[in-house]
Protein backbone atom coordinates (compact mmCIF):
# COMPACT_ATOMS: atom_id res chain seq x y z
CA UNK A 1 0.00 0.00 0.00
CA UNK A 2 2.80 2.03 0.97
CA UNK A 3 4.04 2.10 -2.64
CA UNK A 4 0.93 3.02 -4.48
CA UNK A 5 1.16 6.08 -2.05
CA UNK A 6 4.53 7.31 -2.69
CA UNK A 7 4.36 6.54 -6.63
CA UNK A 8 0.93 8.36 -6.79
CA UNK A 9 2.46 10.78 -4.98
CA UNK A 10 5.44 11.62 -7.09
CA UNK A 11 3.47 11.67 -9.91
CA UNK A 12 1.03 13.83 -8.75
CA UNK A 13 4.48 15.97 -7.61
CA UNK A 14 5.36 15.67 -11.40
CA UNK A 15 2.23 17.01 -13.25
CA UNK A 16 0.03 13.93 -12.82
CA UNK A 17 -0.59 11.22 -15.21
CA UNK A 18 0.84 7.44 -14.75
CA UNK A 19 0.45 3.74 -14.48
CA UNK A 20 -0.03 1.83 -11.07
CA UNK A 21 -0.11 -1.88 -11.73
CA UNK A 22 -0.55 -3.88 -8.65
CA UNK A 23 -0.39 -8.13 -8.62
CA UNK A 24 -3.07 -9.78 -7.20
CA UNK A 25 -3.69 -13.96 -8.42
CA UNK A 26 -7.07 -15.80 -9.36
CA UNK A 27 -7.70 -16.87 -6.02
CA UNK A 28 -8.21 -12.80 -5.62
CA UNK A 29 -11.26 -14.02 -7.21
CA UNK A 30 -12.54 -16.75 -5.77
CA UNK A 31 -10.95 -18.67 -2.63
CA UNK A 32 -9.19 -21.84 -2.68
CA UNK A 33 -8.07 -24.63 -0.02
CA UNK A 34 -5.58 -23.79 2.13
CA UNK A 35 -4.80 -20.17 1.79
CA UNK A 36 -6.89 -17.98 3.28
CA UNK A 37 -4.22 -15.51 4.52
CA UNK A 38 -3.10 -15.35 0.30
CA UNK A 39 -6.29 -14.96 -0.86
CA UNK A 40 -7.41 -12.83 1.90
CA UNK A 41 -4.16 -10.71 0.61
CA UNK A 42 -5.26 -10.43 -3.23
CA UNK A 43 -8.72 -9.35 -2.48
CA UNK A 44 -7.31 -6.58 -0.70
CA UNK A 45 -5.35 -5.75 -3.91
CA UNK A 46 -8.59 -5.37 -5.87
CA UNK A 47 -10.27 -3.51 -3.27
CA UNK A 48 -7.22 -1.06 -2.97
CA UNK A 49 -6.81 -1.32 -7.37
CA UNK A 50 -10.56 0.39 -7.44
CA UNK A 51 -10.79 2.49 -4.28
CA UNK A 52 -7.49 4.28 -5.97
CA UNK A 53 -8.77 4.44 -9.52
CA UNK A 54 -11.38 6.95 -8.30
CA UNK A 55 -8.95 9.00 -6.07
CA UNK A 56 -6.64 8.89 -9.04
CA UNK A 57 -8.50 9.85 -12.28
CA UNK A 58 -8.62 13.59 -11.68
CA UNK A 59 -4.78 13.29 -11.90
CA UNK A 60 -5.14 11.07 -15.21
CA UNK A 61 -3.37 8.31 -13.25
CA UNK A 62 -4.52 4.58 -13.60
CA UNK A 63 -4.61 1.87 -11.70
CA UNK A 64 -4.81 -2.09 -12.43
CA UNK A 65 -4.35 -5.61 -11.32
CA UNK A 66 -2.98 -8.38 -13.34
CA UNK A 67 -4.52 -11.57 -11.65
CA UNK A 68 -2.71 -14.59 -13.06
CA UNK A 69 -3.24 -18.12 -12.58
CA UNK A 70 -1.11 -20.62 -12.28
CA UNK A 71 2.45 -18.94 -14.56
CA UNK A 72 4.82 -22.02 -14.52
CA UNK A 73 8.20 -20.41 -12.63
CA UNK A 74 10.54 -22.10 -10.03
CA UNK A 75 8.23 -20.85 -7.25
CA UNK A 76 5.82 -23.43 -8.68
CA UNK A 77 8.09 -26.24 -8.73
CA UNK A 78 7.13 -28.33 -5.77
CA UNK A 79 8.68 -31.69 -6.69
CA UNK A 80 7.84 -34.12 -4.41
CA UNK A 81 4.70 -32.75 -3.62
CA UNK A 82 4.44 -32.29 -7.79
CA UNK A 83 4.15 -35.81 -7.83
CA UNK A 84 1.89 -36.68 -5.11
CA UNK A 85 -0.75 -35.01 -6.53
CA UNK A 86 0.15 -37.42 -9.96
CA UNK A 87 1.83 -34.63 -12.01
CA UNK A 88 4.95 -32.92 -13.19
CA UNK A 89 5.56 -29.00 -12.20
CA UNK A 90 2.47 -26.78 -11.41
CA UNK A 91 0.39 -29.82 -10.36
CA UNK A 92 0.27 -28.96 -6.59
CA UNK A 93 -0.30 -25.19 -6.86
CA UNK A 94 -2.90 -25.89 -9.06
CA UNK A 95 -4.69 -28.50 -6.67
CA UNK A 96 -4.15 -25.52 -4.07
CA UNK A 97 -5.92 -22.52 -6.63
CA UNK A 98 -8.79 -25.47 -7.12
CA UNK A 99 -7.58 -25.69 -11.11
CA UNK A 100 -7.75 -28.85 -13.06
CA UNK A 101 -4.14 -30.05 -13.08
CA UNK A 102 -4.16 -30.86 -16.86
CA UNK A 103 -5.56 -27.36 -17.11
CA UNK A 104 -3.68 -25.03 -19.15
CA UNK A 105 0.20 -23.51 -18.55
CA UNK A 106 1.50 -20.68 -19.12
CA UNK A 107 5.10 -19.04 -18.08
CA UNK A 108 6.07 -15.57 -17.19
CA UNK A 109 6.24 -14.11 -20.92
CA UNK A 110 2.04 -13.80 -20.98
CA UNK A 111 2.26 -11.76 -17.57
CA UNK A 112 4.71 -9.22 -19.24
CA UNK A 113 2.89 -8.93 -22.43
CA UNK A 114 -0.20 -8.30 -20.13
CA UNK A 115 1.48 -5.89 -17.77
CA UNK A 116 3.30 -4.39 -20.81
CA UNK A 117 0.26 -2.89 -22.44
CA UNK A 118 -1.26 -1.93 -19.72
CA UNK A 119 1.42 0.95 -19.04
CA UNK A 120 1.39 2.39 -22.11
CA UNK A 121 -0.39 5.29 -23.31
CA UNK A 122 -2.72 3.25 -25.12
CA UNK A 123 -4.13 2.13 -22.18
CA UNK A 124 -5.74 5.25 -20.59
CA UNK A 125 -9.12 4.13 -20.86
CA UNK A 126 -8.55 1.30 -18.69
CA UNK A 127 -8.49 2.09 -14.77
CA UNK A 128 -10.18 0.15 -11.78
CA UNK A 129 -9.34 -3.44 -13.27
CA UNK A 130 -8.24 -6.28 -12.24
CA UNK A 131 -7.46 -8.48 -15.53
CA UNK A 132 -7.22 -12.40 -14.82
CA UNK A 133 -5.10 -14.37 -16.96
CA UNK A 134 -5.74 -18.03 -16.20
CA UNK A 135 -6.73 -19.34 -19.78
CA UNK A 136 -10.56 -19.69 -18.91
CA UNK A 137 -10.10 -21.83 -15.88
CA UNK A 138 -12.09 -19.42 -13.21
CA UNK A 139 -15.06 -20.72 -16.02
CA UNK A 140 -14.27 -24.27 -15.25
Amino acid sequence: MLCYKYAARQMIKQGGGGRILGAASILGKHGGPVAASYVASKFAVRGLTQCLALELAPHHITVNTYAPGVILTPMTDMGALDESKGGGHGTATKWVCGMPPDGPDAGPEVVSSLVSYLVKPEAYFITGQSITMDGGVVFS
